[in-house]
């Protein structure tokens, strides 16, 4: 029996050894990978039509079935799913259309109503392997994605080629094309730009969406969603099929992943490797890289079964190593987590990683399996209102995710049963007015108090000499102090104490700010109530807020959640909740630099402050429309009070809070700090009625019963910030218009002066005084001499040096002696460092001794770090040194794209150069014109005779795309358009070029066609200046140079060209004409407003036109067509004789008579453009 026993034993392990063996083997062919990675063959919709989205539980036509095209020709199939309120007010006439699928959307109201609403907001779901749109958990997943803002957020989802209605057969780089797909309709044929985009992928998904993301945010330009959300992602197939079991038991793969040399041969057969972790790498590398802003949060289950949650942690730890420039080991990252992450408890955890560009965010739930993490109620906040509460706020919330724990856990919009309702909060403490009731005054108590003591201690405290109390000089005002909830303080071991929210610590009031969104949502409507009944009687001019610690923070979140404005506000020893997303919110996100932020000129964009209150009101749970300018209390003066002493609540809260209410959100704001004073005082409450415009809304008695109350605002006051600035303000504005050094002298002995009041300001205000340097233009070596000197020798003063003019650089030769410093010996073994034989290295010494141009910049970018601007005027070039900016612009391109923030060799900050050269002797400035390859570099300026083949050498010299230059400004000569059209395809980000191509009378031979601008600079470029003064000769004849059309450039504002190039018509002039003359010279016109764009502001047209006036009378004839158009220069010139105005010459109107030009001007007027007159200034009248 035995035997027999052993015997079928061994048979049946032979048998499962060699099924498994023949598994594997299957596995490693390409068609049954595809089945088993995929599972696209398993449908899961149980025998339901996917055209009859009814079945899965939507409304009639709520859903539009419809296909997406790919670049390979393959159909999507995809579900269009409208929120649920946006159906309700469309309801009728969508029931009324057709069901079933639509070959054509664009013609069915549900698509019009996403792509005509500038305020929808699209998630792009990207679902897992297996299935189809309809199976599983998703349909409910799409109804609580939209639960955010059920107006506001429409759905896409799409099944990937091969998965069921789809054509095609799955596989990675098709996926990846899918997606791409998905995005372009999205982005091109719903005309939803990128910032109302959110991709939320789930499982396989996530793989799809990291690859997308790095390919879009890879290209140039960059494309970068408004958030990425992967839920349950894996780190790449072979690390997912050696963790795998089958059902959380079964292993498949993984029993072989414990022979490293087995698994790795059987790892060479996985066809589709879909490498998350790279993916997502280099995702947020080419965001930190570009400066985009970017949002990625990562969410998994503790108990997914399928996927294990490490997955997650091991891409939370590639992604936040690809934002350090140094990187951050694995063990590192997890000790920060333990120190910075949100314990939710039972419900898990969120860490979040803040770069200058992006957030991270890692969402590890204690439950939710592997696919039903949106189903759970309980982790409904954590999900669907952690991206999707800011992603539905605004445009900017969208963009920010920097509230995203604050959202995560923001609570469900109350309703009237709730228990945060008006019925359940304590009855305030009143006080009538003793006379008529005109005025009412609304208080909020500190931490741990009660309306009634709060109040009783205010009113009986004297605010005048005479001891004259509130109520005798407010006779006709009612005082309101409202009455927190007893709640459980985190802060105080979960005791009972009243407060408005709860804090987990006084000291910081940022930390745990999860704790605080019920409570603030609570206490807001209690409130709120207060001040309706209040409008019931009296108008808002005549309500004033106010709030002491505590409440003074929660009456400061409440004023911004108002949809008007109150007589005024005042606040004690306070902080403004939620201060840093509320920065994050009204922070230029893109910026110059994102071609895709909203632009403002749409009109659709909502301003930052308005954002920001559409935040505050999320928060707060208020019910509210779109914020408008309107309809906030954005007007409302505002006081805030605080004690230099205060132990609880520090000075510098509320500080911040001034600034961010005056600076971020534009509001009137008066600051007062009073030295001596600590936390629990009235001082600052009963000056507040007396020190600003608030009081207007109320009767007061004399100010001088008053002056006795301490505390007064001086110089000393003023924040460290401000006195920066006023400093800069001096030297950065003045001394950049400062014509020579008595000037510039006189505005540096204002700064000293400055400094000299106390040594603190010495401290802030010196380093200010070494920030710029200017030359003064003159021959003076001493002022160039001590300027390198000082720097040599003060390192220190080097670093603050932001800004250097050098005019007349090679007017002089440099002391040998200023070379003998120590300083100077530093720079230069930096500066040998970078070349290769002692030959160059005495070359470059010599260089630098003869004021050699490159040699010179080299010095300059090695002893200033942090020099930001530089302006160079060289007019005679030294002899050819040795290339010196050659080694050191590939060594700082180098630095800055390893992130290598802490080397000052990287030169972060310079962003502006320019370099104004007439060089002879054959001088080669292609070196100087390598400094536009610094990806910092953002402006760049070569007022030099450049030639073609300068062009061409650096077009030889590197094959970079100089993605970082928003402004080029060049000066040419004899250059063909074929070459510069070469050189100008290298710039794919310009906002602003400014030419000044051909030398003046000169005869070219190449063809008259002069199309630079190429069609890639359509949508970002915004200034053009294009100036050419040759004349082309062909053939014998004379051919006019003209400018193609610019009407496709849809956002060019300011455009500077001549009469020659914009209609293709002009007067020749000069020796060209004595040359030509008694010849036949062909002339072409065409019509101004075929060639102009309708985006454009300004006009400058420079040059000879006899029809001048015929073409300038038909634009403003057809302003309509320009309704953008509100400043013309045509060089019109006002003379001044012996400081008196005489009459306009016509002399002086370029082509145009007196009566001409007067009928200009009065067309102008009529199309409202202003007409610029230059002013001409003559020593004598004629």
């Amino acid at each position: 029996m035995a035997t027999s026993f052993f015997k079928y034993a061994t048979i049946s392990v032979a048998v499962a050894v060699g099924l498994y063996a023949v598994l594997l083997g299957l596995l490693t062919t390409s068609t049954f990978q595809s089945h088993v990675v995929y599972l696209h063959a398993v449908q899961m919709t149980w025998f339901k039509d996917l055209n009859v989205p009814e079945t899965f539980g939507f409304l009639k036509n709520q859903v539009t079935p419809f296909s997406i095209t790919t670049s390979d020709s393959e159909r999507l199939y995809a579900w269009h799913i409208l929120p649920i309120e946006l159906y309700r007010k469309n309801e009728l006439p969508l029931v009324a259309e057709p069901t079933g699928f639509v070959s054509d959307i664009t013609s069915r109201l549900a698509f019009q109503l996403l792509r005509d609403d500038p305020d929808a907001r699209l998630i792009i779901h990207m679902h897992g392997a297996g299935g189809t749109v309809g199976s599983g958990y998703r349909v409910p997943n799409y109804r609580a994605l939209s639960a955010g803002q059920p107006g506001k957020i429409h759905v896409l989802t799409f099944d990937y080629r091969g998965f069921g209605r789809s054509t095609g057969t799955p596989s990675e780089s098709g996926l990846i094309l899918d997606a791409l797909a998905v995005v372009d309709w999205a982005m091109n044929v719903a005309r939803i730009p990128p910032s109302r985009i959110l991709i939320f992928a789930q499982s396989m998904g996530t793989a799809v969406s990291t690859a997308v993301s790095q390919h879009l945010a890879l290209q140039s330009p960059p494309v970068v969603f408004a958030g990425t959300i992967v839920v349950a992602p894996f780190v790449d197939v072979a690390t997912l099929v050696a963790t795998y079991r089958v059902a959380g038991t079964v292993p498949i793969i993984s029993p072989l992943a414990r022979i490293p040399l087995l698994f790795n041969y059987l790892k060479r057969f996985i066809r589709d490797k879909w490498s998350s972790k790279d993916y997502i790498a280099q995702y947020v590398q080419a965001n930190e890289a570009n400066g985009e802003k970017y949002r990625l949060t990562i969410i998994h289950a503790e108990d997914d079964y399928d996927i294990p949650w490490h997955h997650s942690s091991t891409i939370f730890w590639h992604a936040v190593n690809a934002s350090v420039p140094a990187g951050i080991s694995y063990d590192a990252l997890a000790l920060k987590k333990l120190e910075s992450k949100v314990d939710l408890g039972a419900a898990g955890s969120v860490m979040e990683w803040r770069t200058d560009n992006g957030v991270i965010r890692e969402e590890i739930l204690k439950t939710g399996l592997h696919d039903v993490i949106m189903g759970y109620p309980s982790k409904k906040p954590s999900i669907t209102l952690s991206p999707l509460g800011e992603f539905t706020s605004t445009v900017n919330e969208i963009r920010a995710f920097s509230s995203a724990v604050l959202l995560t856990f923001r609570p469900v919009a109350m309703s009237k049963s709730s228990s945060a309702s008006t019925s359940n909060q304590p009855e305030p403490y009143i006080v009538h007015p003793i006379s008529i009731h005109t005025h009412t005054l609304i208080l909020l108590h500190g931490l741990g108090n009660n309306g009634e003591k709060f109040g009783t201690e205010l009113l009986s405290t004297g605010i005048s000499s005479k001891g004259l109390t509130f109520t005798a000089a407010f006779p006709g005002t009612k005082f309101i102090f409202p009455n927190a909830r007893k709640r459980r303080s985190s802060a105080f071991r979960r005791a009972v104490i009243n407060q408005w929210f709860d804090i987990a610590s006084v000291e910081n009031p940022w930390h745990r700010r999860d704790t605080q969104v019920q409570g603030l949502a609570e206490s807001a409507e209690h409130v709120r109530a207060i001040i309706a009944r209040e409008l019931e009687t009296i108008p808002k001019e005549n309500i004033v807020l106010a709030g002491l610690s505590q409440g003074c923070a929660m009456s400061l979140a409440i004023l911004l959640s108002l949809e008007f404005p109150l007589g005024g506000y005042f606040g004690m020893s306070g902080w403004l909740p939620f201060r840093e997303d509320i920065e994050d919110v009204v922070a230029p996100v893109g910026g110059e630099d994102d071609p895709f932020a909203a632009d403002e000129t749409e009109g659709d964009a909502l301003e930052p402050p308005l954002m920001a209150v559409g935040l505050v009101r999320d928060i707060l749970s208020v019910e509210s429309a779109t914020p408008s300018k309107e309809k906030t209390s954005l007007t409302t003066p505002v006081l805030l009070c605080h004690g230099e002493d205060d132990e609880k609540v520090k000075c510098g809260l509320g500080l911040e809070a001034a600034q961010s209410l005056s600076l971020s959100l534009g509001m009137d704001v008066t600051w007062k700090c009073y030295p001596g004073l600590g936390h629990c005082c009235f001082w600052g409450i009963t000056k507040a009625a007396y020190i600003t415009k608030m009081t207007k809304s109320f009767p007061l008695i004399p100010t001088a019963e008053f002056t006795w109350v301490p505390g007064s605002v001086t110089i000393n006051d003023l924040p460290d910030e401000l006195i920066i600035s006023i400093a800069r303000f001096i030297t950065l504005d003045t001394n950049a218009a400062a014509r020579d050094m008595p000037e510039i002298c006189a505005n540096n002995l204002t700064l000293l002066s400055l400094a000299l009041c106390s040594h603190r300001f010495r401290g802030l205000v010196e380093p200010v005084l070494h920030e710029r340097f200017h030359d003064g233009g003159g021959d003076i070596n001493e002022h160039v001499e001590k300027f390198l000197l000082r720097i040599l020798e003060r390192p220190d003063r080097a670093r603050s040096l932001r800004f250097i003019q050098w005019q007349k650089i090679l007017n002089y030769s440099l002391d040998v002696d200023l070379f003998g410093v120590e300083g100077w010996k530093v720079a230069r073994n930096r500066i040998m460092e970078l070349h290769e034989s002692p030959t160059e290295r005495d070359a470059w010494d010599e260089n630098v001794e003869e004021v050699g141009l490159e040699a010179i910049v080299a010095l300059l970018f090695v002893l200033a770090p942090n020099l930001e601007e530089i302006v160079l005027h060289a007019c005679e070039p030294i002899g050819p040194g040795p290339p010196v900016l050659k080694w050191m612009t590939a060594q700082i391109r180098r630095l800055q794209l390893q992130k290598q923030i802490d080397n000052p060799a990287a030169l972060w900050k310079l962003r502006s150069v320019n370099v104004n050269m007439w060089y002879t002797n054959g001088e080669d400035p292609n070196h100087l014109m390598q400094l536009m390859t610094i990806p910092s570099v953002e402006i760049f300026w070569a007022s030099s005779t450049l030639n073609e083949s300068v062009l061409r050498d650096f077009l030889l010299s590197n094959n970079l795309v100089l993605g970082n230059i928003k402004e080029l400004s060049l000066t040419c000569s004899r250059i063909r358009p074929d070459i510069f059209m070469q050189f100008l395809c290298r710039f794919p980000n310009l906002k602003r070029l400014y030419c000044d191509l051909g030398e003046p009378n000169a005869l070219e031979s190449y063809p008259p066609d002069l199309m630079f601008v190429p069609h890639f600079l359509e949508p970002q470029l915004e200034d053009l200046h294009i100036s050419d003064r040759a004349t082309l000769l062909k053939k014998g004849i004379l051919i006019q140079r003209k400018l193609k059309s610019l009407a496709s450039f849809t956002n060019l504002r300011t455009l500077r060209t001549s009469w020659a190039q914009l209609v293709g018509q002009t007067d020749i002039v000069g020796d060209v004409a004595d040359a030509l003359f008694g010849q036949d010279i062909p002339k072409t016109s065409r019509q101004i407003t075929d060639v102009l764009p309708t985006s454009l502001e300004r006009l400058h047209l420079v040059g000879h036109c006899k029809t001048a006036p015929a073409v300038i009378f038909e634009l403003l004839g057809q302003k309509h067509r320009f309704p953008r158009l509100k400043c013309l220069d045509l060089g019109w010139q006002r003379n001044f004789y012996l400081d008196k105005l005489i009459p306009e010459d016509p002399h002086f109107h370029h082509q145009f008579s007196k009566a001409e030009a007067l009928k200009c001007l009065s067309m102008c007027r009529e199309a409202g453009v202003e007409m610029i007159i230059w002013n001409s200034v003559h020593a004598s009248k004629t």
